[in-house]
């Protein structure tokens, strides 16, 4: 009897790409978004696979540490005995099961197993998968307070995997490697927090960095206003509000590309969370001490891929002229793609250049911003992979980095001028301790603010920034 080929599922196309973005990142070859987007086939998928791919890619690598204790209880293995193949597939379909939840459970399990080839590896993804299905006893908005912690998995602040077993440790304890494992952080993030935050709002960071990122906008000053794209939004069945710390900055309520708005493609508004909105609002607000002469000069040093330099030339308009200056020029085509779809093509210049090689003969600036390179522990929920590339050595060539580009840019500000630092780190070596070093280092400047933001659910990403004033 002759059989019937089956079709590959329709998902299947999303998840081999996932799968071999997963396994570049996982073997440090890039970063996932950059790695997805680059992988035969990708281009080909349709939107809504390329936002399963993603999400698979991103969710994995969020949940990296959870998935891989998870895949030893139920396979009864080290995770460094499992074939990488077969792992990567396994941790593909129990972040399936456990966080997808408009992905049927005998779909996941079907299309996952389809992509391991041979018998051997077919056979032992299958079998994880279907362990952990008949060991899942449902799921719930709330921990329970009836079932011990170790059966009860946190996924989303409002959503947890109920266990027949007790396969986590006690996470409900202020203990740094419980937390690790249950939310999924290396323990040296979560020991530095524990000290430093305290419990509760440890917790709450880790919660935050689990959540799905919440999107902000920033309407584009000159063709909109903020109630005004609210209002256009709504018009098009889209829920979003002001966001009332920020003159510019709306928050969307639901889950949408905003590739598919028309006020994005269209140029009236960009995609820019509140902390970074801050940051540049910081350098267009604060007075100088000593007025500019007009225009004023302002420079977005490490400007790639452009979100605060297309800010600073709306707040400014004709009244200064903005050099956008970045050494990485592939990440630069992005800022020029920003820079004509909003229609500044006159009001930024755009230099491939490292900071810290501008010399002398530039003329000094009016206002500086340096967004600098960090440890991004303030952005994790976004850049997920970041959180497992932290690490002592890491941070100190990071802020051996910070203290170079610091000093590179103090020589960039006239007397009077103002310097304003940010990152996306939640890190005090980064932030406030780079400031005190800046100071003990630098003759003739003043500390005018700084500012430590934690991450939040359904609100802005962690981050920092600090205003300097050169005397004159």
């Amino acid at each position: 009897m002759s059989r019937t080929r089956r079709k590959p599922g329709r998902w299947r196309g999303a998840r081999a790409v996932a799968l071999a973005a997963l396994e570049g990142v996982l073997d440090r070859r890039g970063w996932a978004r950059g790695l997805l987007q680059r992988q035969p086939g990708f281009d080909a998928l349709s939107a809504r696979d390329r936002a399963l791919a993603l999400e698979l890619v991103h969710g994995v690598l969020r949940m990296l540490r959870l998935l891989r204790h998870l895949l030893e209880q139920v396979s009864g293995r080290r995770i460094e005995r499992i074939d990488p193949r077969a792992r990567t597939l396994a941790l593909l379909g129990i972040y399936q099961l456990l966080w997808l939840e408009r992905v049927p459970a005998h779909a996941a399990i079907h299309e996952t197993v389809a992509l391991a080839g041979g018998r051997k590896r077919r056979g032992f993804v299958n079998a994880v998968l279907r362990a952990l299905q008949r060991n899942l006893a449902g799921f719930a908005a709330s921990a329970p307070a009836e079932l011990p912690p170790g059966r009860v998995v946190p996924l989303r602040p409002d959503r947890f995997a109920l266990l027949r077993s007790a396969w986590l440790p006690d996470w409900s304890q202020p203990e740094a490697h419980a937390l690790g494992i249950a939310f999924s952080h290396p323990d040296a993030l979560v020991e530095r927090w524990l000290e430093r935050l305290g419990p509760e709002r440890t917790r709450a960071v880790l919660a935050a960095d689990n959540a799905p990122p919440p999107v902000f906008l920033r309407a584009r000053r000159g063709r909109t206003d903020a109630q005004a794209l609210v209002q256009e939004l709504a018009a098009e069945g889209i829920a979003a509000h002001r966001w009332d710390e920020l003159p510019d900055a709306v928050l969307l309520e639901q889950r949408i590309a905003p590739s598919e708005l028309a006020a994005v493609r269209e140029g009236r508004a960009s995609v820019q969370d509140a902390t970074a909105q801050a940051a540049a609002l910081a350098v267009h607000e604060t007075p100088l001490a000593v007025p500019a002469t007009p225009p004023e000069r302002v420079a977005d040093l490490c400007a790639a891929p452009g979100g605060k330099a297309c800010y600073l030339a709306e707040l400014f308009g004709e009244r200064a002229e903005v050099w956008a200056v970045d050494r990485d020029a592939a990440r630069l085509e992005r800022l020029r793609e920003n820079v004509e779809r909003l229609g500044l093509t006159d009001r930024i210049r755009i230099e491939v250049r490292d900071a810290r090689s501008i010399g002398a003969q530039t003329p000094p600036f009016d206002r500086v911003l340096l967004d600098a390179p960090c440890s991004n522990t303030g952005v994790l929920r976004r850049r997920p992979e970041a959180r497992w590339r932290f690490g002592p050595g890491a941070l100190a060539s990071l802020t051996a980095l910070q203290a170079q580009l610091l000093e590179a840019a103090c020589r960039l500000v006239r007397p009077g001028g103002i310097l304003v630092y940010s990152t996306c780190s939640i890190e005090h070596e980064e932030n406030a301790g780079a400031c005190e070093r800046l100071l003990e280092r630098e003759r003739g400047w003043r500390l005018v603010e700084q500012r430590c933001t934690l991450p939040a659910i359904d609100g802005p990403d962690g981050g920092f920034h600090a205003v300097f004033e050169r005397r004159g």
